[in-house]
């Protein structure tokens, strides 16, 4: 991984295999990033493994949030959901998935985006 200081980039080194596929943070301490092997965190200081991808779970491609209470990572059908404390998963049953991308409108709604012009509404 490489982190901007400022002034240039610098490699930080992860145990993370496979690399990263979308990030998304709130600040300089709270960065999140999808990847094969799962969904990582950087604390201002180290990369860890916030969410592992299980064996048959897809690979987490796409990352969206609010704030530390409220991210969202999808990956083919699944969605998962980060409250903070634990992340809970949603698998949906819809046709043209994969899903591609996702936007949070707020804590409770979501818009996701996947093949032949599927738009899905998640409402909690």
């Amino acid at each position: 991984a490489l982190r901007w200081d400022g002034a240039r980039w610098v490699r930080v080194a992860t145990d993370i295999t496979g690399g990263f596929e979308d990030v998304w943070g709130t600040g300089a301490s709270e960065v999140y990033a999808s990847g094969p092997a799962g969904v990582a965190r950087w604390d201002g200081t180290r990369w860890t493994l916030a969410l592992r991808r299980g064996d048959g779970d897809p690979a987490i491609t796409r990352l969206r949030g609010l704030d530390t209470r409220h991210l969202w990572a999808v990956g083919a059908n699944t969605l998962q959901r980060w409250d903070g404390v634990q992340w809970t998963t949603t698998i949906f049953q819809v046709p043209h998935s994969p899903f591609a991308d996702l936007w949070a409108a707020d804590a409770d709604r979501l818009w996701l985006v996947g093949a032949s012009g599927l738009i899905a509404r998640h409402a909690r």
